[in-house]
């Protein structure tokens, strides 16, 4: 049976060139916010992390876990909720793009049970992929926290902060 192929509503020229010049620019955005204000506090709080306490935990220590385990955690939090949401609206419309959905190139609509097993590849692919890389961070966080020498650490500079408070 020869059944004719539905496509998905394409994005206009204007339509990508628009989106891309404000994908730019947030990511412009982004990383200037991360270069001029995150990367200079990071190296304030990395210089003096072993003088600090954080919710009862070291400060290395929530140095090293936020590195290792944050990071992954957040990039997966954030990815989970882009995809998560396409894998929910495309298992509960059995369509994949779900409806009023357009896209860059050109895509088959699937329907029906195809379309529920891409949704729900979709609802799990971002845990599959997140939820290894942060439980090795994890362990891989306690390794070195377990290896760091504190005898090493110059605590005058704990000192020094004390008094100029």
């Amino acid at each position: 049976m020869n059944k004719q192929s539905e496509y998905a509503v394409l994005y206009t020229r204007q339509e990508r060139t628009r989106q891309l010049m404000i994908l730019v620019g947030v990511f412009l955005l982004l990383l200037g916010v991360a270069y001029f204000i995150l990367l200079p506090e990071w190296t304030r709080f990395v210089a003096s992390a072993h003088c600090k306490t954080i919710l009862g935990m070291p400060g290395i220590a929530v140095m090293i876990y936020g590195v290792f385990t944050g990071i992954p955690a957040a990039g997966g939090i954030v990815l989970g909720l882009v995809f998560g949401w396409l894998g929910i609206k495309t298992v509960i419309e059995k369509q994949s793009p779900p409806a009023s959905t357009k896209v860059f190139k050109k895509t088959r609509i699937l329907r029906g049970r195809e379309a529920v097993l891409k949704g729900v590849f979709l609802l799990l692919f971002v845990p599959t992929l997140f939820v290894p890389v942060v439980s090795w961070g994890y362990l891989l966080a306690g390794d070195i926290i377990a290896q760091y020498d504190v005898e090493s650490l110059d605590y005058s500079m704990c000192v020094k902060q004390i008094n100029n408070f």
